[in-house]
């Protein structure tokens, strides 16, 4: 869920804060990510205000707002504010002028916002032939909060659903904010990420969303519906932490025990020509044995991820 809430003014000329900027890039990728601002490419939500949220500013002034000059910028109770966390909106300029104010706007090559990070090289065939828009995996996770502040570390190796041979490694950190709870732990996870056909997609994206967390180690309910299953469970973390691919085996009996478990509807069906659901998104669930610590907290958080070890077919 987002707020259109910001406190100092982002773009040409702003304050730009960190979590100003960030708040702006997640809800600027979504309507990138809807095809409502055609031609303009995903943001690095990194909190770096550049040339490429500048550009992404003023082309949706131009499109939604219908300025003729954008200023891009993002003013704190401002129209452009406003707009941009609205759904329904009409484009208030044609496609021509919107296209030529493109054009008129100096470029600079983008970047990956993690230097290094291994990237698929260009593919012999369309890559929505080759693997689905849902991944799986496993993985740790380590969290906590203090009153109104806190995080998540998570690491997982991911496979994909209609191709398991194409795998990755991610790493997702989420910031705490605008929330409160106590206490904090640690454990095995399992993981899923719908909504890309490459890992490379998740290193332009964040989310900006509520979310809760109420965890007491070792819960005895969940202990005794997985004890058959714990050797499957366990092989899950030592693979994570050396930052190696878990074994798929493992990882696919891993998630499906704990599908079954948690209700996870619509991300079991495992026919060839089932992709997921085509909005991007993210989900860690705690594995109820085998962690450590005690946490109750509600809040909001601002994730965002890295990706490694990229193999894809």
């Amino acid at each position: 869920m987002s707020y259109a809430f910001i406190n100092q003014s982002v773009g040409k000329n702003g304050r730009n804060v960190r979590e100003d900027v960030m708040s702006i890039q997640i809800r600027l990728n979504r309507w990138i990510m809807e095809s409502k601002l055609p031609e303009v490419p995903m943001l690095a939500v990194d909190g770096h205000c550049g040339a490429q949220t500048h550009k992404a500013i003023g082309a949706f002034q131009k499109l939604y707002i219908g300025m003729n000059n954008p200023d891009c910028r993002v003013d704190p109770g401002g129209r452009t504010l406003d707009t941009l966390f609205q759904s329904l909106i009409s484009p208030q300029a044609s496609r021509a002028a919107y296209e030529a104010w493109l054009r008129a706007q100096a470029t600079t090559p983008y970047k990956p916002p993690f230097p290094g990070v291994d990237m698929p090289v260009e593919e012999d065939k369309p890559y929505w032939e080759k693997r689905g828009m849902l991944w799986f995996g496993a993985g740790v996770k380590v969290g906590g909060m203090v009153g109104p502040a806190g995080y998540d570390w998570v690491i997982a190796t991911m496979y994909n659903l209609k191709a398991p041979s194409n795998k990755f490694i991610l790493r997702a950190y989420t910031r705490r904010v605008n929330g409160w709870g106590a206490g904090g732990g640690a454990g095995a996870i399992v993981a899923f990420v719908t909504g890309i056909y490459s890992p490379k997609d998740l290193n332009e994206v964040a989310f900006d969303e509520w979310d809760w967390s109420l965890a007491v180690a070792g819960k005895l309910s969940g202990a005794l519906k997985l004890a058959a299953k714990a050797p499957v469970l366990k092989a899950l973390a030592t693979s994570a932490r050396a930052e190696k691919y878990a074994d798929l085996e493992t990882v696919s009996k891993a998630a499906s025990v704990f599908k079954s478990m948690a209700g996870v509807k619509g991300m079991g069906d495992e026919s060839e020509d089932w992709n997921g659901p085509t909005k991007p998104s993210f989900a860690a669930m705690d594995i109820p044995i085998g962690g450590v610590g005690m946490e109750a907290a509600y809040y909001r958080g601002i994730t965002s991820f890295r990706i490694s070890n990229v193999h894809l077919d």
